[in-house]
């Protein structure tokens, strides 16, 4: 066993010790569950792959993007669309504009709700214009053929 000083109070305190016995400060760094890389104790992230450190299950929204920590969840809320979100993306991380929309696709894939990212008709889907303009095409065509029976039949 050797005495080592803790960094925080600077008293000599043995090695094994988990925790300094004058102030608390922890002296063994916890791991990530997850990647096994050390975190600090006011860590919420891990700083390394973004898995959640309060104990929770739930999957993490938040993504170290070139060292920052991003709620990528949040991003997608707060933003007003896709061009927003890349935007304040490259603002806050310093990401390429490649990068930003290949996360802004995934992000908004997973966290988006249908009113924040609205589908857009499929190539081989009919859209409703279309189907508007077919209706009002037979209808004037129709008029058109009973107003020519109506002429006929009158001797005109």
């Amino acid at each position: 066993m050797a005495l080592i000083q803790c960094p925080e109070c600077t008293k000599e305190v043995s090695d094994k010790a988990p925790a300094c016995i004058g102030c608390g400060y922890p002296l063994k760094a916890e791991k990530c569950y997850e990647c096994g890389n050390d975190i600090s104790n006011g860590d919420i992230i891990c700083p390394k792959c973004g898995a959640p450190l309060d104990g929770s299950t739930e999957e993490s929204t938040v993504e170290i993007i070139n060292g920052v920590p991003v709620d990528l969840k949040e991003f997608v809320e707060t933003k007003t669309g896709k061009i927003d979100f890349c935007k304040s993306l490259r603002e806050t991380t310093g990401l390429d504009l490649r990068g930003c929309k290949d996360i802004a696709d995934r992000a908004y894939e997973k966290y988006a709700s249908p009113e924040v990212a609205p589908v857009a008709p499929q190539a081989n889907e009919p859209s409703p214009k279309g189907a508007w303009f077919f209706l009002g095409f037979l209808i004037g065509l129709i008029v058109a053929v009973i107003a020519f029976v109506i002429l006929v039949e009158s001797g005109w």
